[in-house]
């Protein structure tokens, strides 16, 4: 079974609806603890609908958004195009070779792990991050918090662990359905990783892991989000070690 495909038109209208929520949690976790970016080289890679790529190209980084979807691309080139320090490129994380070797300060990666499909695809995914960022360079991801994919029902999640789902099984998938604006629900088919797997793959594509945040919703979040007691989302600081 597939992970969720962002080519259907409806599907990424409703994923828009989503990204506005991304907003209040992993992209403001994100945007902190990247410091201050004006100047810098940042590669924002599976950039979606652009708007963490816009908001950092706002605060005065030169921002390239990747995305293996042309969809998202042609969306975001019309969306954003018009800035001089912001550009969008089809590419998929497996292989960045429109990419220079050391070309970029930071890379960020907002909820791509759970799209992917294979274990070799995120180690290769690894890699190349390592590869075109700069020496010191910081690499930021995020992912579902694991605490969070266990638990049947959330303020406004809805989970369904697919036939032969184990924690400790790598490419396990997992079903979410998620209550957006107005009472409509987008539906997410999504893999997991483990813990243990992800920073066996960040230590052999040759970065360290400096900082784990487990960032939620503040009082200011709307409708139920601010029922949330545990994390949704788990972000990793990562630096190139040489």
């Amino acid at each position: 079974m597939s992970v969720s495909i962002y080519t259907d038109d409806e599907f990424l209208k409703k994923y828009e609806e989503r990204a506005k929520i991304h907003k209040l949690v992993p992209f403001k976790k994100i945007i902190e603890l990247l410091g201050e970016v004006k100047g810098k080289q940042i590669l924002d890679l599976g950039c979606g609908t652009g708007d963490l790529t816009e908001e950092l190209a706002e605060k005065g980084a030169i921002m390239i958004g990747a995305d293996k979807s042309e969809k998202w691309i042609q969306l975001c080139k019309k969306r954003y195009g018009y800035k001089k320090n912001l550009t969008f490129d089809v590419a998929d994380g497996i292989d960045l070779s429109k990419f220079k070797t050391a070309s970029f300060d930071a890379v960020t990666m907002n909820m791509v792990l759970l799209n992917v499909d294979t274990l070799d695809e995120i180690g290769k995914i690894f890699k190349e991050v390592s590869r075109v960022l700069k020496p010191r360079g910081i690499f930021i991801f995020s992912d579902l918090s694991p605490i969070l994919k266990m638990i049947p029902k959330t303020a406004n999640r809805t989970q369904t662990n697919m036939p032969g789902f184990s924690y400790f099984k790598d490419g396990s998938q997992l079903k979410a359905k998620i209550e957006l604006e107005k009472g409509s629900y987008i539906e997410f088919t999504n893999r997991h990783w483990t813990l243990e797997t992800l920073t066996r793959l960040i230590e052999e594509s040759g970065l360290c892991i400096t900082r784990i945040s487990e960032p939620t919703y503040d009082k200011t979040a709307p409708g139920r989000l601010k029922e949330f007691t545990i994390p949704e989302y788990i972000l990793f600081v990562c630096k190139k070690i040489q």
